[in-house]
């Protein structure tokens, strides 16, 4: 049996397209001769009799043999012709329609041209994954440092890490992203938490499933945080190195010593309240090293100090500055350290926390006054 030369679902599937991402509401499509064919315009027209659906609306002069002879160049498909075929298109393209005026983050006509057959199959599906994204998107201070289940929206679990359109939709909005990394890289994008994040500390003492240890060094998580009692701590002291706090764990303070790990900090936010009362942060005094410090103060519940960090100990250490590439804009607010924080940062300067040669008596009485 001899192949329609008409290909009318393909043609279908066009005008589909055309109505909805380029607003057509009339389809043409130009008729070739196929080559090999030599019975074409007697099959063409044969198709084109058996059918209702699409009409003829142009000719061309052919030469056959020593005549010249008009046939079908174009033909047209009529947009009631074509909702006959496919009812569903004027839903579809409400939708579609909602969700450019709904979610503006996304180009959702290139988006939904390059993956319709996944976004239609699941109407419902792909809706959910446009709002938990806009979600994502206009919340990312706040929801950083949490689980998928604690984020607040009712769908997180369903569908972050799991839901492949909600994947796509990411990489299509983000195209620097390595697919290859599918959602490691969702994740380290928002700074959200497949699992929960462990950090390293050190307590002089501590009471941990009913014993109380001493010159503890060991790991906190949201999942085990609660089961620290922390005996005899006055405070916590948060470093941004390694370094640090490797050379307070040696000193025997009265405070727990938390290793932040730099930007890993910003990943505290459920185990902040669990740790002992009085919390401070030490971190390299340049730009990074400030914006940690606040991005802390602004998901805690209670006030983080900076230790180390004003004016003062930038001036009384200036002999170890160290250039950085200058940043010239916009700051973040960081409150009383506001100052210190953009001269930093827009002269490029960066003093290390480790490189400052503090005493442990210093130390407690820095504590002591603030």
């Amino acid at each position: 049996m001899m192949d329609s030369l008409l290909k009318v679902a393909e043609l279908i599937e066009k005008a589909s397209d055309q109505y909805l991402f380029d607003d057509k509401k009339e389809f043409f499509f130009e008729l070739r001769k196929k080559t090999g064919v030599d019975d074409f315009y007697l099959q063409l027209d044969k198709e084109l009799q058996s059918q209702n659906l699409f009409q003829i609306v142009e000719y061309r002069r052919v030469k056959e043999g020593y005549t010249h002879i008009s046939r079908p160049a174009k033909i047209s498909l009529p947009l009631n012709s074509l909702l006959k075929e496919r009812p569903e298109l004027t839903l579809l393209k409400e939708k579609f329609e909602f969700w450019q005026r709904q979610y503006p983050f996304l180009d959702v006509k290139s988006f939904f041209q390059k993956n319709k057959h996944d976004v239609f199959k699941r109407l419902d599906v792909t809706e959910q994954c446009l709002d938990i994204f806009q979600f994502l998107l206009t919340h990312m201070e706040k929801n950083q440092g949490l689980l998928a289940r604690q984020i607040p929206h009712g769908l997180s679990t369903k569908l972050i890490g799991k839901e492949k359109i909600l994947l796509k939709i990411f990489q299509f909005w983000n195209p620097a992203t390595d697919t290859a990394e599918g959602w490691k890289g969702f994740y380290t994008y928002f700074k959200i938490l497949k699992t929960p994040a462990e950090f390293r500390i050190y307590a002089h003492e501590l009471v941990c499933q009913n014993q109380k240890l001493t010159h503890f060094h060991g790991i906190i998580s949201s999942d085990n945080a609660e089961g620290y009692q922390w005996s005899g701590m006055r405070g916590t002291i948060i470093v941004e190195n390694w370094e640090l706090f490797y050379a307070l764990s040696s000193m025997s303070l009265p405070f727990l010593v938390l290793w932040g790990s730099g930007w890993k900090a910003s990943l505290l936010k459920s185990i902040l309240p669990c740790l002992p009362a009085n919390l401070f942060y030490w971190g390299d005094m340049d730009k990074e090293g400030y914006e940690i410090l606040g991005f802390l103060q602004n998901i805690s519940a209670v006030k983080i100090h900076p230790l180390f960090m004003d004016n003062y100990f930038f001036k009384h250490y200036e002999h170890l500055v160290q250039k950085k590439e200058p940043y010239p804009g916009p700051f973040k607010n960081l409150r009383e350290l506001q100052a210190i924080y953009e001269y930093v940062s827009r002269m490029g300067y960066q003093i290390e926390q480790e490189q400052m040669d503090i005493t442990k008596s210093q130390i407690l009485d820095r504590l002591a006054i603030i």
